[in-house]
Parts: structure tokens; C-alpha cells; sequence
């Protein structure tokens, strides 16, 4: 993952990763932390489709603009059909 780039070696107790903490001094469990590894995937995703070896980077950033200029109801219908399609290839139901 992306926190191992930060690791040099440290006592994990030294170590700042650059996510939050996961629980508070009294051991409740704290939401930055999930939020922050939800986000990851999307990070890496990006990261990965904005590369500059990625030759398909001018498709990627074409379809990012015609999606940015949808109206919030086709982007909620878009959401739900891939979500729906994901669920077709997994064997899943929504």
C-alpha cells in the first residue's frame, strides 16, 4: 500500500504513516481512518488511468470531461448501472 512508501524503519510507535489513527487513547474506533483506506483504491485507480505511460490517458481524460458535464441524474443512473453490471459478472445480487 502507499503508507509502506513512508516507512523508514522507525519503531511502528514513531512511525507516521500519513493516515489517522485507528482508535483513540480510550480504544474507541475512529472513522478517518476506514474513510481514508476507502479512498485508496480511487487513489491508485487514478494515479494508474492519469499516468503518463498509460496510452490511453487521452481517452481517459475525454470521458472524464463528458462525465463532468452530465446532469446529476445521469450520473446517478450511471452509478446504478455499473453497479449493476459489476453485480451481473460477480453472480451477485444488489
Amino acid at each position: 500500500m502507499r503508507h509502506m512508501e513512508t516507512y523508514n524503519g522507525t519503531h511502528v510507535g514513531h512511525w507516521m504513516c500519513g493516515l489517522s489513527n485507528e482508535r483513540d487513547v480510550t480504544g474507541l474506533v475512529l472513522p478517518d481512518q476506514a474513510r481514508e483506506i476507502e479512498d485508496l483504491p480511487k487513489k491508485y485507480l487514478s494515479k494508474m488511468l492519469l499516468s503518463d505511460v498509460n496510452t490511453e490517458r487521452g481517452q481517459v481524460e475525454q470521458e472524464v470531461q463528458e462525465y463532468a458535464l452530465l446532469d446529476e441524474d445521469d450520473r446517478l443512473r450511471m452509478e446504478e448501472n455499473a453497479i449493476n453490471r459489476i453485480a451481473e459478472r460477480l453472480g451477485a445480487e444488489v
